[in-house]
């Protein structure tokens, strides 16, 4: 299998294989000459130089793919399905490798060999999309063949009538058009070739495409200012370029939904005026942004990702913005994480009471009998309250109030070489006092709950400076080492959970200075990204253990089926235990990660974000030679 299609199924980008040495801008992305302007999300592809490595390493790990073999994991589930269902099995396994056959006989790779581009519209009744690529020099023939075949045989196996193919041009100006006969709606799908590109599309925006390459339409979304604008801060593309105009989106979400409603209540009977403005509005509520841009470039063994998205100038008064960056800038990113973290995140803030009122305001406001809910609602957190409550509690002043967005984890080493990483998460606290008197008499009450079910038991845990945390213990927990020996408190304004009491004291100590931040840390300095100012969020993460890490959890899903002797006789479960299995191994594949970092800032309505991915090379299994020379 090629390198195309093996990034593709891993859910990379189709890239091509013979780019330039520098650095692409969109011009040099030549498909996007064919991107039609009212598109509102691009992505264009291509590979270059400084791809080779990542790729070579990819390559490994399609091959493990391969050689496991999944499409007879289908095959046997299909066959399975067939035999309940009382269909012919053996006639079912024949149509299934028809078409096994016709798809293996396209060489996906070649078929964006040199470059691959994506883009999407929206426009009643559907979404429309269009793909466009290059196949390697020299294959356009032959893969557009493969293609034609392949609509072909799909439409000769519809019942007779569904589906319809129309054929105009030849050679290389080649459509075939396939339709639903009896659709309501014309809606159908384009593959086409236009000289050395194939197309394939859905709608109206893949006949826009088509029109344009044969010269014919107007400008390419690239031309456009708020594509310009979008992308003028970013560096150059390496890659991907990948483009959003969300405003437009929501434009054209505005559009369809009109539309639907139009064609539901042509008459305006059956609806109310606010049932019928109710799904624009809610769209309102959402509607902050105004484009995301993103390019990528890899150079060897790192990549090196920037994104830019645009607010909209009135997106802070939203309870939507308010509740996803209404925390501001993070202050003192650094403040907990020790010197020994392996991983570190923290971000300014989710405004939890911004959404809470922004959310019972709209219902109010916007719903049929909305008040009436409200108030319903009200009623309900006013008896959650009352002192006649087995545990009362103010919902909307002691917690969601109370509660502040900024949050903080990391995790160290654990005590040995064979235990798991020790952890430890801190949210934010706007009220310390009014959430610490809820806090205390939970955990009064979850200590009295353990002692006399005999599962368990609160004891307080020995930090120094730290009064009143918990330490829980369980004989629950042996079967859980990654959650270790939960402990609870709030310091310094934050609720604290770690996995260990000296996570927390590590975490105190390093705020007081008494120990090293993250800054000191070695593998920070090399691969992390530095802090500027106005960071909103920040993290730092491990990544050498990612494909045993993944491996383990694909492993438990087959052991907690096996609990369920049912599980045994249902096709789908079995088959998805297979697979299961089957994955388990092949992301042990991927041990070519080193680390990854990323920072954000906001200035004005501008969030600026820089991600850095580093690899290594793979480790050596006992007389195994280099995994980067055994996949040239």
């Amino acid at each position: 299998m090629n390198r195309s299609l093996r990034a593709m199924t891993l859910g990379l980008c189709l890239l091509a294989a013979a780019a330039p040495l520098r650095a692409a801008d969109v011009n040099d992305f030549k498909l996007s000459q064919a991107v039609p302007g009212n598109s509102v999300l691009v992505l264009h592809a291509r590979d270059h130089a400084g791809m080779e490595w990542v790729e070579k390493q990819y390559a490994r790990v399609w091959r493990a793919v391969e050689e496991l073999h999944f499409e007879q994991d289908l095959t046997n589930l299909m066959k399975a399905l067939a035999e309940e269902s009382g269909e012919d099995s053996a006639e079912m396994e024949a149509a299934f490798q028809k078409v096994g056959d016709a798809c293996m006989a396209v060489d996906w790779a070649a078929l964006a060999g040199r470059e691959f581009t994506m883009a999407m519209a929206l426009e009643f009744p559907t979404v429309n999309f269009v793909f466009l690529m290059m196949p390697e020099e020299g294959k356009t023939d032959a893969q557009f063949e493969s293609l034609s075949q392949l609509a072909k045989m799909l439409v000769n196996m519809a019942p007779p009538g569904e589906l319809s193919l129309a054929t105009t041009g030849e050679g290389s100006q080649t459509v075939h058009r396939v339709s639903i006969t009896n659709a309501p709606l014309p809606i159908g799908i384009v593959l086409a070739r236009h000289q050395d590109i194939i197309l394939m599309g859905f709608g109206s925006l893949a006949e826009q495409s088509l029109a344009m390459l044969q010269g014919e339409g107007g400008d390419p979304l690239h031309k456009s200012d708020r594509f310009r604008n979008a992308v003028k801060p970013l560096p150059k593309a390496g890659e991907t370029l990948f483009f959003m105009d969300v405003a437009m989106m929501m434009q054209q979400v505005r559009s369809v939904i009109s539309q639907g409603i139009s064609m539901a209540d042509p008459q305006g009977n059956m609806m109310t005026e606010m049932e019928r403005t109710l799904p624009g509005k809610l769209v309102d509520e959402f509607d902050i942004f105004e484009t995301v841009a993103e390019v990528t470039m890899t150079n060897g063994m790192k990549t090196t990702t920037n994104m830019v998205t645009q607010f909209k100038s009135s997106a802070n008064v939203k309870p939507f913005y308010q509740f996803l960056f209404g925390g501001g800038q993070l202050d003192q990113p650094m403040r907990y994480f020790p010197k020994e973290a392996l991983n570190c995140a923290a971000y300014s803030g989710l405004n939890i009471d911004a959404l809470y009122k922004g959310t019972m305001n709209f219902v109010k406001n916007n719903v049929p009998d909305g008040e009436s809910l409200i108030n319903e609602m009200q009623v309900q957190l006013q008896t959650l309250k009352s002192p006649d409550q087995p545990f009362p509690i103010d919902v909307e002043n002691g917690i969601i109030a109370a509660i502040g967005g900024e949050f903080r984890t990391f995790s160290i080493p654990g005590r040995s070489a064979y235990s798991p990483p020790e952890w430890a998460m801190m949210v934010s606290l706007r009220d310390e006092q009014r959430f610490g008197d809820i806090y205390n008499r939970a955990m009064g009450m979850v200590s009295g709950m353990l002692e006399a079910q005999q599962q368990g038991s609160l004891n307080d845990a020995k930090i120094d400076g730290a009064d009143g945390f918990k330490v829980l213990a369980s004989p629950m927990l042996i079967m859980l080492p990654q959650v270790g020996t939960p402990t609870f408190g709030i310091k310094d304004g934050y609720l604290m959970m770690a996995s260990s009491p000296r996570t927390i004291a590590l975490a105190l100590k390093t705020a007081a200075g008494e120990n090293d931040n993250f800054s000191k840390n070695e593998r920070y300095a090399k691969e992390g990204l530095p802090l500027k100012s106005g960071v909103t969020s920040y993290s730092f993460a491990d990544m050498t253990t990612l494909g045993d890490d993944l491996s383990q959890v694909l492993a438990i899903f087959p052991m907690m089926m096996a609990f369920n002797p049912a599980m045994g006789k249902n096709p789908a479960a079995k088959t998805l235990i297979g697979v299961t299995n089957k994955l388990s191994r092949v992301v042990r594949k991927l041990d070519f990660f080193q680390s990854t970092c990323s920072t954000s800032q906001m200035n004005g309505n501008t969030l600026t974000t820089t991600t850095v991915m580093n690899y290594r090379e793979p480790p050596k299994a006992t007389g195994e030679s280099s995994s980067s020379e055994d996949a040239s």
